[in-house]
């Protein structure tokens, strides 16, 4: 009885941690998928140095955060993340067009790979 106890215990805890871990992400990655529309928005009304604003602040924050999604998530999928919001304060401070609105795209793909990497399906687990 003991031993089916713990082990009911732990699978407890073990879903409650997922679950948690799940929504964390899910409200980073929403997060910072409004901010990334917010310097698109920006950028596209020309007001450059309010997206610029934009922009290294989402960079600085990201990397304020990079501790806890980084402990949760696989390295090289959340140095790429920040890799790309750096990009992305610089092609807007330089005013490139192309280069932000690309980089915002790849970043907001990224983000949703980050997402879809935590869902519990079959594909995911095995």
């Amino acid at each position: 009885m003991n031993r089916t106890a713990v082990a009911v215990i732990i699978i407890l805890l073990v879903t409650a941690f997922c679950t948690c871990e799940y929504l964390y992400v899910a409200k980073t990655v929403d997060e910072y998928i409004a901010r990334i529309d917010e310097i698109e928005e920006t950028y596209k009304s020309g007001d450059f140095e309010k997206a610029t604003k934009l922009a290294n602040n989402a960079d600085i924050d990201w990397e304020s955060r990079l501790e806890y999604v980084d402990m949760l998530l696989y390295h090289d999928y959340v140095n790429e993340v920040g890799v790309n919001f750096a990009s992305i304060a610089k092609y807007v401070e330089y005013k490139e067009d192309a280069e932000v609105f690309a980089n915002c795209e790849m970043n907001r793909r990224e983000l949703q790979s980050l997402i879809e990497n935590e869902k519990p399906s079959l594909a995911n687990i095995i």
